[in-house]
């Protein structure tokens, strides 16, 4: 999910681009839809586990109206979001959006990003998933089987295969997994999991995913990552939902919502938690973005080579 801050810095270079909306299914909206609402929705609420959660976004209200002339600009729907500032608060900026549409029923959509063409700005959006976030409670723990016994004789067990010799590879599949997770899986997950996955050795698999995934990898985080000789170009935001069916051994999480939602895995026996600023939220010109971003890779790659270097010891 896009936030805010990054929204309004799209929208501060295209002043006249018209602006529309896609949706999930590659349907468009109407191209003379409004934006009728800018809003601040905080979100309270009890989870199944008995834990008390907050959550703040902001929303996007569309209408279609008669007036097919009208057209929505770049320009115009940022000075909307600047003039909403005081309602939406300081801390603004740093909230996912989305968009509410009105398609037969009235839904919600995240803003997964802004495809530029010719002439306009298009607002991709998502789709929004429910979700438990107290799996560890309401998902039944994996039961081992006992072996069945008729009479005094038990049944033939058949036994486990032998390890692989010294000196053969372990199967891939076999290699314990390192997920990294954060909340959009865009920038700081990304940056751990090509560091930790180039300090491997191939003795451990490493991947990443978000609790809420923005959809797209930062361009400035493979930038990043490429001048240091990593490439991230075919990294994917994912939904961490692709990994409860994985045989997961670490989860590491580098922001704080992702921690406070991190879900209980199969097979997991550690969780780590290591927080660093999200270098999505910076601002300024692109050199001084760039300046927050190398920060923040250059203090991932110290903790997550040490901890590749403690494991591998």
């Amino acid at each position: 999910m896009m936030t805010l801050g990054e929204l309004k810095a799209v929208l501060s270079g295209s002043g006249d681009a018209h602006v529309r909306f896609r949706l999930p299914s590659g349907a468009p909206v109407a191209a003379h839809a409004h934006v009728t609402e800018v809003a601040r929705v905080d979100k309270r609420f009890i989870d199944c586990g008995g834990t008390f959660r907050r959550e703040s976004w902001c929303r996007l209200q569309t209408w279609v109206a008669d007036d097919v002339g009208h057209r929505l600009t770049a320009g115009r729907l940022l000075g909307a979001l600047v003039k909403a500032g005081p309602t939406l608060d300081a801390d603004a900026d740093g909230l996912g959006v989305d968009v509410e549409h009105e398609d037969g029923v009235v839904s919600q959509y995240p803003l997964l990003k802004v495809a530029a063409e010719p002439g306009a700005l298009v607002l991709e959006l998502g789709q929004r998933h429910t979700d438990c976030l107290a799996k560890e409670l309401c998902v039944p723990a994996p039961v081992q089987a006992a072996p069945i016994t008729f009479g005094r004789r038990p049944a033939a067990v058949v036994p486990a295969p032998a390890s692989a010799p010294v000196g053969v590879p372990t199967p891939v599949t076999e290699l314990p997994l390192v997920l990294v997770l954060c909340t959009g899986n865009s920038c700081r997950s990304h940056l751990a999991e090509g560091f930790l996955r180039a300090a491997s050795q191939g003795r451990f698999r490493v991947a990443s995913a978000g609790s809420r995934p923005a959809g797209y990898v930062h361009p400035l985080a493979i930038r990043a990552m490429a001048e240091v000789g990593i490439d991230l170009s075919g990294h994917s935001s994912k939904h961490l939902d692709e990994f409860l069916r994985e045989r997961v051994e670490t989860v590491i999480t580098v922001c704080g919502n992702a921690d406070q939602a991190c879900p209980t895995f199969p097979g997991q026996v550690r969780r780590l938690h290591w927080p660093f600023d999200d270098p999505a939220h910076a601002t300024g010109t692109d050199e001084e973005k760039m300046a927050v971003f190398r920060r923040v890779r250059d203090e991932i790659a110290r903790v997550f080579g040490a901890y590749a270097a403690g494991r591998l010891a």
